[in-house]
């Protein structure tokens, strides 16, 4: 083995030399934008959804349901609650109530109507709930958020007939 004593050549400073170092001062480990928080409520909610409906149709059981939407300009929301049902017939659940409230109530724990729905679902009357948005739940994702939570918690789910945001390719 001949050993040589001439020098190493001096790594090239070229373009690669830039565009690691360019990399590496964008490469902050930073997020520069934030994700939307109601794509990952939609599928907390889908998920919950898919999973409650399982278990009771694989026990026998055709999941019931409460319909509800705020009224509008103080009248019966019939447009709204028609949607709700149709969506609910769609999926073949049986329709146990009907519940509405005054939006002009921002903290849905304070309405009586969407509060009778969380009774009714906790006290085992209905497995779940259907609204035409989550906006008749409430427009912050936070109150949101805990609505859902309080949902999964007493064992109902929510549906909805628009879901939270479109996520093409994903069935409702």
């Amino acid at each position: 083995m001949c050993q040589s004593n001439a020098p190493t050549p001096a790594p090239a400073r070229g373009w690669t030399d830039r565009e690691r170092r360019l990399g590496s001062s964008v490469r902050t480990g930073r997020v520069f934008t934030e994700p939307d928080p109601y794509l990952r409520l939609l599928t907390a909610r889908r998920e919950h959804l898919d999973r409650t409906v399982k278990r009771l149709l694989a026990a026998g059981r055709v999941p019931r349901v409460c319909l509800y939407a705020p009224t509008v300009g103080g009248r019966e929301p019939q447009h709204a609650l028609n949607l709700a049902h149709d969506f609910a017939a769609r999926q073949y659940w049986r329709i146990t109530g009907r519940y509405t409230d005054d939006p002009g109530e921002p903290d849905p724990e304070r309405r009586p109507g969407w509060t009778s729905v969380r009774h009714h679902i906790r006290a085992g009357y209905a497995d779940g709930a259907v609204a035409v948005t989550h906006v008749a739940i409430s427009p912050d994702p936070g109150v949101y958020g805990q609505q859902l939570k309080g949902l999964q918690e007493g064992f109902g789910f929510l549906a909805l007939v628009v879901p939270e945001v479109e996520v093409p390719g994903r069935r409702r």
